[in-house]
Order: C-alpha cells, then sequence, then structure tokens
C-alpha cells in the first residue's frame, strides 16, 4: 500500500532498496491488496505478502505475513529458483531444496517415503 513517494524516499536511504531494478507498485487506496485478499479492513492496512506469479498468470506460491514478521529475501529467491527449476525440468523441489540440487520426479512411488 506504499505511495509512489515512500518508494522514493526508500530508493533515495536504502543501498539495498537502490539495487532494486523492477517496478514498484504504489497501491495507496488498498485496491490490489483487497483483490489479493491481504487487506486488513480492521486494522486498514495490507499484511505483507509475496505472491510468485508465472508468466502465464497463475500463483505458484504465495507467503502472507502480519504486521510483526518480516519477510527472508533468502527463502523469497529459494522458492523462485524452486518454481523455474520445476517449470525447467518438470522435477519437484523437496523441503528444504537449494538451487543445483536434485529434485525428484513426482509420482506414486514416492508416496510415504519421503
Amino acid at each position: 500500500m506504499d505511495t509512489v513517494f515512500s518508494h522514493k524516499v526508500w530508493t533515495d536511504v536504502s543501498p539495498t532498496v537502490k539495487k532494486v531494478t523492477y517496478p514498484m507498485l504504489a497501491d495507496p487506496d488498498g485496491e490490489i491488496s483487497r483483490l489479493y485478499g491481504v487487506y486488513d479492513e480492521d486494522r486498514k492496512f495490507a499484511l505483507r505478502a509475496i505472491f510468485w506469479i508465472d508468466p502465464e498468470g497463475m500463483i505458484q506460491a504465495l507467503s502472507i505475513y502480519n504486521e510483526p514478521i518480516a519477510r527472508n529475501t533468502d527463502e523469497v529467491i529459494r522458492v523462485l529458483k524452486a518454481i523455474q527449476f520445476h517449470k525447467k525440468t518438470g522435477q519437484v523441489a523437496p523441503a528444504g531444496w537449494k538451487e543445483g540440487e536434485p529434485g525428484l520426479t513426482p509420482g506414486i512411488d514416492l508416496a510415504g517415503k519421503l
């Protein structure tokens, strides 16, 4: 729900945010937050949320955090890499998977063995 002005300030003062190369989206009226189901009407703000949406427009993963919980950049990137890995190989990324590790071929033979 930040505004374009708060994004400008973050870009000016944060060396990390300054490195962002993708467009940042402002949602000052909460319209997008409401559409994605993360707007808290009682408290009048959006929960922290991450939606991994593939090029076909399908949500592949999502994480929603309440106000006092920050996001973990390493986990955000790990999930993105797992989605990309699956799209490329057809394999699934098991729990704790990291880029470069082997995946699993989905199938009934894995049931109950992990």
